[in-house]
């Protein structure tokens, strides 16, 4: 066990570096470094005194380069599955040139929009003079010789150290949820065993968006390698050497039965072609979960920057794994998490779309447009205050003419498109990992436009009164700008542009093959392929099962049947005042998904696009709570508590615009306890990971299947590597082969059976074996929940059943039946590839 958690947490960390030198070029080459995170130059009054540096924003940029470098590595995935080589090879090579083209762009300077001392406006002595010099800036965590983790930033860094382990350490445990092991990892096998995407057409949604499942091939890929290279899994096969015989137990085979060595050996031989639980499913299950510590980076970065703290977010983090949803699918191999990931960016990029004077904020904490309005008549002042040379603003070096005035207010700062474009390709992202990302996606699309049409009235506003009062500048000659509309449009179709980039490859692929690029959500639209008519309005059936009565006022009681009490806060924070218009963009979006997500469907993972969100929100109230309780101990005459870093008592606008002066070096013990509850938990998590690794078959042994499923490949060498099976879907990837049935598709258990309902009678012999041959399999696995047995299987059992189907197992779940060789005529059906 310690030496595949070791390698899960080397895999991990090094994938996250890869992430985010590729995604920190993308930043810099790709999207440009004005306007974005990280490439802000900030220079404000500290809320601990002094200046405040862009360590607010630093983290906020190794938040985004990890999400987008996470795309470009599934582009390049995808690519090289679409191409044929998608083995350990063709990956090794594409991220040895993924990272040498990373490292060449982010150690070359500035990007392109960044021309030799100009920064991405236009402005002369911006930030990419000093990004010239520094390019990893970004990463360091320092500003000019002072680190950015001064005084308990230290715990806070452990915090994150401790979530890391934890996303790791919960990948342990095998798997088995029920998606998991019924397509998610299947799909994935399927992948490497062809060395290309494929499509599976029995498995239930085969041409669903799978940029998550690139990376749990690669999970696969390197388990195996790492198996063969160290000898675990033979470790394994005299573990289940009790599997093989007992097939013959189990079948009640007492003519079988073989002496000692005969029997060992064979045993031996059949256990080495048995499923094994080990490395390549714990790498699989971390990239699954790796996810919520990128989203807890994100929240932490997010709290420091509109909260002054990164406790609250950091909290926010830890409760990312305890949420009804996460927390019981945590460590398995599912999609939602990564889903998760790439909304909360999403949506953060629009959020900080909308902060007021987010290009450059002066030394006074005004906005550009307030600097440019005074600048031809305070800069020059005395006392006014200083700004360094790397980081000026328009105006800090000279008076401002008429004409560079109209250029602050109306060219200079002109729109950037970096953000839409970064909000665009995240969430563009989202849409190739599941539908649900589409949904979130429309939501900040048209949140981006309602901004851009008011930002281009305030800017409109703003350039009008600047104009008519600047005496350099005539009202008959102040300048104009774009409408709001034509703005409006503009963003939008950057945002779409992105999107179709980011997200369009798979639903092009469902297209090209199904004719419906949402297969098979869109089957009325646009035809059926697989599934049926019948097999959708099951689907639709199914889903409007979960949650309650759609009233607003059970909304309470729909978040505590999906696990997401604690989100209620953030329903609070929605009656707060003074927020920073950030906070009510995330707000909006928040509010507008989860009416989606209560009036059309109310399953709990299908809140996936947010939960960071939802968590960020909800403690961002509660901060706001403690800030309060704080003022009003003032108010009463009673002795506060000396503010801090990690709780100080200021306003909740973004770091950079405070104006509150408090004590450099608080006391540290809210972070110290924080980090006491975070390592609790994980200490937690990881006794009980830790100890389902180590009792593997015990825990597998629960999911009904696994045993018959060994059986079955147990005799794969005698019938052949494709199984039918009704019931016992949730299992499909504990079988070394291609398994058939399920509730939809082509191998849905009414046509199988010939029967409306579950549960039927078993059919005749001479039927079931007419069945088996159609789809070129002579195993059939049958669960005794779905199929009711004959009185025959129930006693001593035969050596055939009415001589045409041998019972090769059964135990309490099901019945495993296999082609009698000695009655089946004609040559066995040619077995599909």
């Amino acid at each position: 066990m310690l030496i595949v958690f070791l390698a899960a947490t080397v895999l991990a960390a090094v994938f996250l570096l890869h992430c985010a030198v590729v995604g920190r070029a993308v930043l810099r080459w790709g999207l440009g470094s004005d306007g974005l995170p990280g490439g802000d130059c900030v220079k404000a009054p500290s809320i601990r005194g002094g200046e405040a540096s862009t360590c607010g924003l630093q983290p906020l940029a190794l938040f985004f380069s990890i999400c987008l470098g996470m795309l470009v590595n599934m582009a390049g995935l995808f690519l090289l599955g679409i191409a044929g080589h998608l083995h350990l090879a063709g990956v090794a090579w594409m991220a040895l040139a993924l990272l040498v083209a990373g490292l060449a762009a982010v150690r070359g300077g500035p990007g392109p929009r960044g021309r030799p001392g100009r920064n991405g406006s236009g402005m002369k002595g911006g930030a990419a003079d000093h990004g010239a010099d520094r390019p990893l800036r970004g990463f360091t965590m320092r500003w000019r010789g002072r680190s950015c983790w001064g005084g308990s930033g230290w715990l806070e860094a452990a915090m994150l150290a401790v979530l890391f382990l934890l996303s790791v350490a919960v990948a342990l445990h095998p798997p088995g949820h029920w998606d998991d092991t019924m397509y998610q990892l299947q799909l994935a096998r399927d992948y490497v065993q062809q060395q290309a995407i494929v499509l599976n057409e029995y498995l239930r949604f085969p041409l669903f968006p799978q940029n998550f499942n690139l990376l749990f091939v690669v999970g696969l890929m390197l388990g195996d390698a790492l198996q063969t290279l160290t000898g675990l899994g033979a470790a394994d096969i005299a573990g289940l050497v009790h599997i093989a015989p007992a097939a013959s137990a189990m079948a009640g085979d007492t003519a079988g039965v073989m002496s000692g060595a005969v029997a060992g050996a064979a045993a031996a031989a059949a256990a080495a072609g048995l499923w094994r639980f080990g490395a390549p499913e714990v790498f699989a299950q971390m990239f699954a979960s790796l996810p919520l510590f990128v989203m807890a980076l994100g929240l932490w970065a997010a709290s420091r920057r509109y909260t002054g703290s990164g406790i609250p977010g950091l909290l926010a983090g830890l409760t990312l794994f305890m949420i009804g949803p996460v927390k019981s699918t945590l460590g398995f191999a599912y999609i939602d998490n990564g889903l998760a990931l790439f909304c909360w960016a999403a949506t953060l990029a629009a959020a900080i779309m909308n902060e007021p004077g987010r290009r450059t904020v002066t030394v006074d904490g005004s906005t550009p447009d307030e600097s440019a309005r005074h600048a031809g008549h305070e800069m020059d002042k005395p006392g006014h205050g200083t700004v360094p040379a790397h980081c000026s603003v328009p105006g800090a070096s000279e008076r401002h003419t008429s004409r560079e005035v109209d250029k602050a207010l109306a060219g200079g700062q002109g729109r950037s498109f970096a953000l839409p474009a970064l909000a665009g390709l995240l969430a563009g992202a989202a849409c190739g990992t599941k539908y649900f990302g589409v949904v979130l996606a429309a939501l900040i699309g048209a949140t981006l436009i309602v901004l851009t049409i008011l930002q281009e009235r305030r800017k409109a506003t703003s350039v009008r009164h600047a104009a008519t009062q600047a005496s350099a500048v005539p009202s008959s000659t102040a300048p104009t700008t774009a409408t709001p509309y034509t703005a409006a449009l503009r963003t939008a179709a950057v945002y779409a542009a992105a999107v179709l980039l980011a997200g369009s490859w798979w639903y092009v692929r469902s297209a090209i093959i199904a004719g419906d690029p949402v297969h098979p959500a869109g089957a009325r639209l646009f035809g059926f392929f697989l599934w049926n008519e019948d097999d959708l309005a099951r689907q639709h059936a199914e889903q409007a099962l979960h949650g309650v009565v759609r009233n607003p006022l059970m909304l309470p009681s729909a978040l505590l049947e999906a696990g997401v009490l604690l989100w209620l806060p953030a329903f609070a924070g929605l009656f707060l005042r003074r927020l920073p218009p950030a906070i009510r963009v995330l707000q909006a979006v928040f509010l507008a998904y989860m009416l989606f997500w209560f009036f059309v469907t109310q399953v709990p993972r299908y809140l996936a696009p947010v939960y960071g969100v939802g968590g960020f929100l909800a403690f961002h109230a509660l901060h706001h709570a403690w800030l309060w309780a704080g003022r009003r101990r003032q108010r009463k005459g009673a002795p506060a508590a000396a503010p801090s870093r990690d709780f100080p008592l200021a306003d909740s606008r973004p770091a950079p615009l405070r104006q509150v002066r408090i004590h450099r070096h608080g006391p540290a013990w809210p972070a110290a306890l924080a980090l006491i509850l975070i390592a609790a938990y994980a200490a937690d998590r990881a006794v009980k990971y830790g100890r389902e690794f180590v009792h593997a078959q015990t825990v597998l042994a629960t999911n009904g299947g696994y045993l018959l499923y060994q059986q079955a490949n147990a005799h794969i060498g005698a019938y052949g590597s494709r199984l039918v099976q009704i019931g016992f879907e949730d299992g499909i990837y504990f079988f070394q082969g291609t398994v058939i049935g399920d509730w939809f598709g082509p191998g849905r258990y009414r046509d199988l059976l010939d029967c409306p309902e579950l549960p039927c009678a078993l059919p005749p012999p001479a039927q079931l074996e007419s069945m088996l041959h159609a789809h070129g399999a002579r195993m059939l696995l049958v669960s005794r929940r779905h199929v009711d047995m004959p009185t025959a299987f129930a006693a001593t059992l035969p050596y055939s059943y009415n001589g045409r189907l041998r019972i090769l197992a059964q135990d309490d779940h099901g019945v495993l039946l296999g082609v009698n060789t000695v009655f089946h005529s004609g040559p066995a059906p040619r077995l599909k590839d």
